[in-house]
């Protein structure tokens, strides 16, 4: 998942959903989740928590990621502690245009 090979890179959004034990797991898996991510720093563009309605309670992650294949988003997914734990009951990625950024239209679909 090395993003300095050259090859062009296309962008995914990852969305990632709490399942029932997350508060648990997230808590027990936190220090190893952030490790994986500092690792990866390079292919992440943005990542944060998912939070309910109240603004402070977690319920999943996203993340918006600029490698070369849905193959090598999900096997970043997959290979982000959160996820081998079991920590969301449910996973979407796709692939994704941005238009706007900070503002100004960058292209057009």
């Amino acid at each position: 998942m090395d993003s300095s090979s050259g090859d062009v890179q296309t962008l995914f959004v990852a969305m990632c959903f709490d399942g029932t034990e997350s508060a648990r797991i997230r808590l027990e898996s936190l220090e190893e989740h952030r490790k994986y991510v500092n690792q990866q720093a390079e292919i992440i563009l943005s990542s944060g928590p998912l939070l309910e309605e109240d603004g402070e309670t977690r319920c999943g992650q996203l993340f918006i990621l600029a490698l070369g294949s849905l193959k090598e988003a999900s096997a970043f997914i997959d290979a982000d502690p959160f996820t081998r734990l079991g920590l969301f009951d449910n996973i979407i990625i796709r692939e994704f245009a941005p238009i706007f950024s900070n503002g100004i239209r960058k292209n057009t679909l």
